[in-house]
Parts: C-alpha cells; structure tokens; sequence
C-alpha cells in the first residue's frame, strides 16, 4: 500500500480576502511517497499557489493540508517546513552563507541538531550533488546550474519527504537544466523522496511519472503521462511523443497513443 505524503481536501485560497476571487478552488489531492509529480498549466492557473500552500507558506481560506497525517496548523508549521522544501527560479535570492558549506549548513543551525552530525549532513548532501570539491567557494560565483545544486544540497540535509521545485530549471541552458533532471533522478532512486515539479517544459514532464494540470485556479486533470496527454491532446507533448505522433503523421506503423521516449527508442531499435 502506497504511503500518502501530503494530501489537501476541500481547498480554498485567495490572496485579497475582501473578494470572492480565488487562486485555488475547490483542490482535493493526495501525493506518494517516491512520487515524481508534474505540476503543469498556463501562467495565473495557480500552480505557484498550490505549492506555496503545500510547502505552507500559504494558508488555505478553506479546507485542509496533512502532511504525514498531520494537520497543518500554526503549531505543526515548523514540521512542514523542515519536511517540505522549495527550490525557487532564482537562487541568488536565497543564499544565506558566505561558502557553499556554510549555506548548506545554515538551514540545520536552528534546529538544535549537534555539531558532529550537521557537519556530517552538509558532507553527505554536497556529496550527494556533486558539490563537496567547491565547498569552501562563494555561492554567489558559481553557475546557474552549481547554484541550484546548493540549493537542493540545502533541502537534502534537512532530510525532507517533499521537494517541490518551482521553474527552478527555467533560466538555465538546455544542457544545465538535463544535468539536474538527472541529479534528481539519482536522488529519487536513493531516497523516498516526493518531487514536485512546476514547469513548462514537456521534457522535464517526461521524467515524471504523473501529470497534474492546473487550469484558471482548479485542479482540471490528473493521472500518469501517457493518461494526461492522451486526455488533452492541445498540451504541448514531451519531445519523444511529438516525434511519435510526427512518425504516424507520415505513416509508420506505430501504435496510437502516447508513447514514452523508453517505448519509441524500443520501437525504433528493433
């Protein structure tokens, strides 16, 4: 049976409370342990929203989030916090340490955790990204792609369930943004990590292994890749599946449907 890491009933939220407009209505979800979750859909549908209430930053106007069967609420906001982290676009905006080891271990200090075993974290977690050989440099001067490393090495030492990732891959070149798809990829074959995800990007989508479409502050469709771009086939669909249904278009024998970029290479190699 499937562990439920996080799940929202009955949501609500707006940003200005005189009015009756709302960023999220009516959103009733639950996300798995080791889940890799897309989060997709235009700009303004309330993608963001949803994560910063998942993370709790946000609170609902209506309606309930549990992380772990957890109630969030004032009381139980510093566990979600610890449990659940974010990694934003631009990650200048949050380094705190003037090294690399310093950042990462910024985020343990308030947390009453002894010294030996911090140390022994931020070891673990730079390590884990590659990142250990550049500790003793200043953040700030590192590339787009060593910069979102830090900061994922930051989340990983605080042991969380959740990583959501909010366009963080967004201002990157396309070699970069492939680099950390793999990190994480790694990371989640390692860890019982849930990965959440908001992009645009069909390509970072085929990683996933579920697809959430949000649409004008609603939760409209939700289920695996393949489900989701057959459902709504005005999506603009993952590269392997745009050239999937390219090879239809001119008439190979291919089997209608989506098809996963393991299934089409599959498909073309024998």
């Amino acid at each position: 049976m499937r562990k439920t890491v996080l799940n929202v009933t009955n949501g609500y939220y707006r940003y200005d409370k005189r009015y009756d407009h709302y960023q999220l209505e009516n959103i009733n979800l639950a996300l798995y342990e080791g889940e890799w979750i897309s989060l997709i859909g235009d700009n303004g549908s309330g993608k963001s929203t949803l994560a910063k209430v998942l993370s709790g930053l946000y609170h609902l106007d209506r309606g309930e989030v549990f992380l772990n069967g957890v109630l969030l609420s004032e009381d139980t906001l510093p566990l979600f916090r610890k449990s659940v982290g974010v990694v934003f676009q631009n990650p200048d905006h949050q380094f705190i340490g003037t090294s690399v080891e310093d950042d990462v271990a910024f985020s343990l200090e308030n947390q009453q955790i002894s010294r030996p075993n911090m140390k022994r974290r931020v070891e673990n977690a730079l390590k884990d990204v590659g990142m250990w050989e550049l500790r003793t440099e200043d953040p700030t001067s590192l590339s787009g792609g060593q910069k979102q490393r830090v900061q994922i090495a930051g989340l990983l030492a605080m042991q969380p369930d959740v990583m959501i990732f909010d366009e963080a891959f967004v201002m990157l070149d396309p070699y970069s943004r492939r680099d950390l798809l793999d990190l994480l990829r790694d990371l989640k074959e390692t860890y019982p990590l849930t990965i959440i995800s908001i992009t645009h990007d069909p390509e970072e989508v085929e990683h996933s292994n579920r697809v959430m479409v949000m649409e004008e502050a609603k939760l409209k469709d939700d289920g695996t890749v393949a489900d989701v771009y057959e459902r709504n086939p005005r999506l603009l669909p993952p590269p392997s599946e745009a050239l999937h249904r390219l090879l239809i278009e001119r008439n190979h024998p291919l089997k209608e449907g989506f098809m996963s970029q393991a299934d089409l290479v599959k498909y073309l190699c024998t």
